[in-house]
This record gives C-alpha cells, sequence and structure tokens, in this order.
C-alpha cells in the first residue's frame, strides 16, 4: 500500500542531497533554485537520474578539482565537483510543496513525510555526509535534527559521537543506492 505524503521519495531524496551537498540559492529574498555538488563518482548516476525525474534535460557542470585547506590546517586535493541546478520554477515548487522556508523547517519536513520518502531523504543524507564507518557528519543543527528524525522514525537508533556528528550503527556498509534508485524506477 503507497502513503501519501508530503513529498515523493524522488522530491524528498533531492532536497535531502541539496541541503547536505548542495545549495538552496536566493535572489532578492526569493528562492531561485535548488543545486546539487558531488564528487563521489558512485553517486552520480542516482543524482543524474533523480533531477532528471524531476527536470528532464537538466545539465550537469563540473568544475576542476582544487585544493581545501580544512578545519585542522591541513590542505588536500580534492576532485572534480559535478553540479546538478533544477530550474527557478522547478525548485520553488518543491520548496513551497515541501514548506522549506529555510534551514529551520528540515525537522518539521522530515518527520511529514510518508514511510518511502522518508527512507529516501535518510539515504540522501546518508549518501551526502555518511561515512564508511555509519557517522554522519554536518555542522547544521536543523540538518542534524532532521536526520536523526528520519532515523527515529524508521527504527534507527543514533547517539551523538562529536558535536555535529551522530553514529547511525544500522546502515549498510555498501554505498549503493537501492532505495532511491527503487523509487525512482517505480516512476519510470
Amino acid at each position: 500500500k503507497s502513503e501519501v505524503g508530503l513529498l515523493t521519495p524522488t522530491e524528498a531524496a533531492v532536497l535531502g542531497w541539496a541541503v547536505t551537498d548542495g545549495t538552496i540559492q536566493r535572489r532578492a529574498g526569493r528562492f531561485s533554485r535548488l543545486g546539487i555538488s558531488q564528487s563521489k563518482t558512485e553517486n552520480f548516476q542516482a543524482i543524474r537520474l533523480l533531477v532528471n525525474t524531476l527536470s528532464p534535460g537538466v545539465k550537469e557542470i563540473v568544475s576542476a578539482p582544487r585544493g581545501r585547506t580544512f578545519p585542522s590546517g591541513k590542505t588536500y586535493a580534492t576532485l572534480a565537483q559535478h553540479w546538478w541546478y533544477l530550474p527557478a520554477s522547478v525548485s520553488r515548487a518543491l520548496l513551497a510543496k515541501a514548506g522549506f522556508e529555510d534551514r529551520s523547517s528540515l525537522p518539521q519536513i522530515a518527520a511529514s513525510l510518508a514511510g518511502d520518502a522518508r527512507r529516501a531523504m535518510l539515504q540522501a543524507f546518508m549518501l551526502a555526509e555518511g561515512t564508511e564507518r555509519r557517522a554522519f557528519y554536518n555542522g547544521d543543527p536543523h540538518i542534524l535534527s532532521a536526520f536523526q528524525i528520519l532515523a527515529a522514525l524508521e527504527g534507527y537508533a543514533t547517539g551523538k559521537v562529536r558535536p555535529h556528528s551522530t553514529i547511525f550503527s544500522p546502515w549498510a556498509t555498501s554505498r549503493s543506492m537501492p532505495l532511491i534508485m527503487e523509487a525512482i524506477m517505480s516512476l519510470v
């Protein structure tokens, strides 16, 4: 039986990617568009499918690799960033449907998602900010709260391990995207 919820699984996954590994741009006080940035090649196919499901023909922009200095003071070379931007009209419609005003809206949005959408957003969060050791890292307390709500509603225990991280013990160590891919393929 399919649940009716705030967002579809595709919409929830795109919003999850945008708030963790992406951007929600504003111009003149209005939302203008959602973007997803990713350097992990294993996630490219799923992101392409997600954004093109919402808006066929979304282009992929690739930036040159660069160096990045981390809080430890060490600088490392990074991989090329791949960016996908949804058109402004699609972005604004998705944000309005979700009730997104700013990141403080995320916990309420997470609590309002039906099961399939909740799992898709949770998986997008983990693929964007999760580690192989099943920890989720994000410095934004609203994103961290939304993650913990999603996990709790799915029956997973979380526990804070550092100020900006939580451990997500039952998450599979595989970085594949079966839930998101299954949700996308059900739409095609």
